[in-house]
């Protein structure tokens, strides 16, 4: 499942303005699932080094079968939301385990207990074990990209598509499943992961990976809306993360005092960056020309930018990379929450070369001066200590796959 990129309305969507959200559709957390013969689950976080190693959690079935006896059950197609006692019941569970991994191994032991009830119950000669080996592709951990949400989404697909295959390896009913029709399920289990790790979650990140493409949100009607694909052409960014952490809750906090202090001057921030959402929308609609849509999309990106600067929520090292960007004529903007994190970078839109109205040799033109202002931004960047990955956004969002 993918990470996910606010492009627009960040701050600005907890004052009731519309937030628009991309699937990082190149960048991914994958979780593979294995039913083995075997009496433990098994757990494998690649991305997680403990004392220098890959971390790895056995578990005996025998407990993973009591501990799922402590739970509300319903079926694998009717989640249930886990409440504070089920938190707090798996935070004492598993508060030997390392920091970094515990809420991990909160959403995969919940959602597993849920899910594949009948594999962990199962009384016969033959006991199953369950093997989780989860890896990023791409996708930095904890950079406010939605990995988590893309962890849990990817989790509550692996376990779904187990529990649709009877936890057997069936070819034929393999093929006949397809994904689409078991979204909203999925979206709904990511959700009880997200609950697990972050508390109450908007739901956006977890909607976005799951559903991909781009996601429209206003906190309001408190519903999201996919933007038609078929009229979004591709858009190519490239990701910078400075590193620097920051504190979203303090940041939010920030801009909440600003409000305070100065209600019709954050009032009027807050409608403009509403209007850049909007606007954006409509610029899809409008279906225009490849080299129109990359020219308004650089100005909505850099004025939204600038709008955020004055809530307070940049910082010297989302100025810097930003800086580096606009020197070689590039559109950026920090996303998330601020204050260090990430920053994107518009590269550029479309295949130039299916629109026939553009002459072949200004198309192979065009992709070659792209290339070479990327190469010189990645390289810029990297003397800057950043770290930098390209991907298209609004493509797909789960996936389903088989290792075999």
């Amino acid at each position: 499942a993918p990470g996910k990129v606010i492009l627009f309305g960040e701050h600005a969507v907890v004052y009731g303005a519309t937030a628009i959200a991309a699937a990082v559709s190149d960048l991914r957390i994958f979780v593979d699932l294995e039913i083995f013969s075997g009496d433990y689950l098994y757990v494998i976080f690649e991305d997680i080094l403990v004392d220098g190693k890959i971390f790895e959690y056995q578990l005996p079935i025998n407990v993973l079968k009591q501990i799922t006896s402590c739970f509300n059950k319903n079926s694998a197609l009717s989640p249930v939301r886990p409440d504070d006692s089920v938190s707090n019941y798996l935070s004492t569970f598993l508060s030997t385990a390392p920091p970094q991994a515990a809420q991990g191994l909160q959403s995969v032991i919940y959602l597993t207990t849920q899910i594949l009830p009948d594999l962990i119950d199962k009384q016969t000669d033959v006991v199953y074990g369950i093997k989780f080996v989860v890896r990023s592709v791409g996708l930095p951990i904890g950079a406010g990209l939605g990995s988590s949400a893309a962890f849990s989404v990817a989790l509550a697909g692996a376990l779904i598509r187990a529990a649709l295959l009877n936890n057997q390896l069936d070819d034929q009913l393999e093929n006949q499943l397809d994904i689409t029709n078991y979204l909203s399920v999925i979206n709904e289990w990511s959700y009880c992961s997200e609950m697990l790790i972050h508390g109450k979650p908007s739901g956006i990140d977890n909607y976005t990976s799951c559903y991909g493409g781009l996601v429209k949100y206003v906190k309001s009607d408190n519903r999201f809306e996919l933007i038609d694909k078929s009229k979004l052409p591709q858009i190519d960014i490239l990701l910078i993360n400075t590193k620097v952490p920051r504190s979203t809750k303090q940041l939010v906090s920030n801009v909440r005092e600003l409000s305070n202090r100065l209600p019709r001057v954050v009032e009027q921030i807050v409608s403009a960056i509403d209007a850049i959402s909007i606007q954006f929308i409509e610029l899809i609609d409008k279906q225009v020309d490849i080299q129109t849509f990359y020219n308004q999309m650089k100005e909505l990106i850099t004025i939204n930018h600038r709008l955020l600067q004055s809530l307070g929520v940049s910082h010297p090292s989302l100025e810097r990379s930003i800086y580096l960007s606009e020197s070689l004529h590039l559109a950026s903007k920090l996303t998330g929450a601020g204050g260090g994190g990430c920053a994107i970078t518009l590269l550029d839109i479309g295949d130039r070369a299916i629109d026939r109205t553009i002459d072949d040799q200004i198309v192979k033109e065009g992709d070659r001066q792209i290339n070479e202002l990327k190469e010189k931004l990645v390289e810029l960047l990297r003397l800057e200590s950043f770290d930098s990955f390209e991907s298209s956004i609004g493509g797909a969002g789960i996936i389903w796959y088989n290792t075999n």
